[in-house]
C-alpha cells in the first residue's frame, strides 16, 4: 500500500511494535516533557504490544513524566499486559517508583452529565392521562 499522494508505491511495513529501539527514541512521544497514557486496560495488550509498552515506560523511566489513567487496579495488571508476569512486574516497577496515585472513585463525569440530560427530558416511556386511545 503506498503513501497518499507522494506518486510511488511503498510496502506496507509490519507493526508498529516491529520499530527498532534507535528509531523509537527519535519519535514524540519519548522526547515530550509529559505523556499522557488515557484507558491503559480498556482491553488487554497482546505480546508485541505489552512489550513496545515496556520499552516506552523504559526509556522515560526517570527522563520524563507520565500521566497513565486507567479504571484497573494494580494488582489487575498482569492481565492487561498479555499475563506475562516478568514483563508486567518489570513494567510496574518502573511506572510505580516515583510514583504519584490519584485514586477518584465515583461515577464517571461523562455518566453524570448523560444523567442530567436525560433528567431534563419529559420521560415518553409512559403514556400522559388522557392522551392514550381507548378500546372496547
Amino acid at each position: 500500500m503506498g503513501r497518499r499522494g507522494s506518486g510511488r508505491a511503498t510496502p506496507r511495513r509490519g507493526p508498529r511494535c516491529a520499530v527498532p529501539p534507535r528509531r523509537l527514541r527519535s519519535k514524540r512521544y519519548l522526547n515530550s516533557a509529559l505523556l499522557v497514557i488515557d484507558e491503559v486496560g480498556f482491553r488487554p495488550l497482546d505480546r508485541e504490544e505489552a512489550n513496545l509498552f515496556f520499552r516506552l515506560v523504559s526509556a522515560r523511566y526517570e527522563k520524563r513524566s507520565i500521566i497513565l489513567t486507567s479504571n484497573k487496579h494494580v494488582r489487575d495488571c498482569l492481565e492487561i499486559f498479555w499475563n506475562d508476569e516478568i514483563l508486567t512486574n518489570a513494567i510496574l516497577d518502573r511506572l510505580l517508583h516515583h510514583v504519584h496515585i490519584i485514586h477518584i472513585d465515583g461515577r464517571s463525569y461523562r455518566l453524570r452529565e448523560l444523567d442530567g440530560l436525560l433528567a431534563q427530558q419529559p420521560d415518553r416511556s409512559h403514556p400522559k392521562k388522557g392522551g392514550g386511545k381507548t378500546t372496547p
